[in-house]
């Protein structure tokens, strides 16, 4: 509440890394300098920097394709080598979350698998760091059956993800099959939730596993 929303939107998406310093006339940044929070803002500054690598299409016509595939890798190894000097622990997640991003788009799967594995896959308190993170995890897991109960974990949890989860979601595969890796009720929930939507005939059975295991769901 310190800072107002606009602000920080524009911050976030609307300002370049070029125009983070101490003449910004936006109040995010100028909060970030009073509190001299440098750590914050050179977050700020890498993930900007990383945002035209964050995307296959980058050049329509391919002539930088080469070019573009030593830029992200650059850039990953340095995400994670802030990501491991970094004390505070939520730009710690958020480094890892821009290397597993950054090994995706560049076809390091095994990459992407490592990162997920050393910075995500025990995490406890599970936030939307977390299931952006899986999402990308969720496309290089050879057991499509795992991969159908992660996509619907993402699908849960993460709206903005939603319509590629649909696309990628194998309904070849049983909803037994995918419903053997979760270990919660909530996410059992959260399978037979994708499963439904996907399922062109009568889901009340569906529905009605959704309540049982999770009355709350906003997917009900």
């Amino acid at each position: 509440g310190k800072v107002d929303i606009l602000s920080i939107h524009d911050a976030v998406y609307k300002l370049y890394d070029s125009e983070i310093d101490k003449q910004s006339p936006n109040a995010m940044i100028q909060y970030l300098y009073k509190q001299k929070d440098s750590h914050a803002l050179n977050y700020l500054r890498f993930a900007k920097h990383c945002e035209f690598f964050n995307s296959r299409q980058d050049d329509p016509w391919e002539r930088q394709t080469f070019s573009a595939m030593p830029k992200r890798t650059e850039l990953m190894n340095k995400a994670i080598n802030l990501s491991e000097k970094v004390q505070n622990r939520n730009l710690k997640k958020r480094y890892a979350f821009l290397a597993i991003r950054l090994a995706w788009y560049n076809q390091h799967y095994d990459k992407v698998d490592s990162l997920f594995a050393s910075s995500f896959e025990k995490t406890a308190n599970k936030d939307i760091l977390y299931y952006w993170s899986l999402y990308f995890k969720s496309f290089t897991e050879k057991n499509s059956a795992r991969a159908n109960f992660e996509l619907a974990q993402v699908f849960a949890n993460a709206v903005d993800k939603r319509f590629v989860c649909h696309q990628y979601f194998n309904k070849k595969i049983s909803i037994e099959q995918a419903l053997q890796f979760a270990k919660t009720n909530e996410e059992k929930a959260n399978v037979y939730l994708l499963a439904g939507i996907e399922k062109y005939d009568k889901t009340l059975p569906y529905l009605k596993k959704m309540y049982e295991y999770n009355p709350a769901s906003d997917g009900l």
